[in-house]
């Protein structure tokens, strides 16, 4: 004696008589299709994203989930290290010596720091709640902007101005 599944009706039962021509009486095919997925605020690289039910279906099942790997594209000016967000602000000699106020972009737009006399180079001056939004279930907090300051030195003196050096 052998067993084996009905070649007709995959051990259904019932025989479609009149299958679709686009499944052929399979109950499912592949395709594309596009979906408006929300991406969180604060998502950054290598996380998995769970959307419910936008997956592939099982034989005869519900439609499993769908799994996103993010990737998050390099900023040209804002580097991130968690959920602090990092930049470099190029001042002058002039600048690192005497103090300024310059502007400075940040995610939340731009922000007026103030150098002090006498900043160095690498100096860092850090601004409060103004990075990333965090995961919940921290998503209230946000994580810091750190602006380091780099000190662009001039690779040339006139005489006026190396004179004027060497007397300060």
């Amino acid at each position: 004696m052998i067993q084996q599944v009905c070649g007709n009706c995959d051990g259904q039962g019932v025989v479609n008589r009149s299958p679709c021509v686009t499944c052929r009486g399979k109950g499912s095919t592949n395709g594309t299709v596009k979906e408006q997925i929300d991406i969180p605020k604060g998502v950054d690289n290598g996380v998995n994203l769970r959307v419910g039910k936008k997956g592939n279906a099982g034989d005869g099942g519900p439609s499993g989930d769908l799994i996103i790997h993010i990737k998050v594209r390099p900023h040209p000016v804002f580097k991130r290290e968690g959920s602090n967000i990092l930049s470099d602000v190029h001042i002058s000699v002039s600048q690192a010596i005497l103090g300024c106020d310059i502007s400075v972009p940040t995610l939340l737009g731009d922000k007026i720091l103030t150098v002090r006399p006498g900043t160095q180079h690498d100096d860092q001056f850090r601004i409060d709640r103004a990075g990333v939004t965090k995961l919940p279930p921290n998503h209230h907090q946000r994580g810091n902007h750190i602006v380091t300051f780099k000190v662009k030195m001039p690779k040339s003196l006139t005489p006026q101005m190396r004179q004027l050096m060497e007397q300060f």
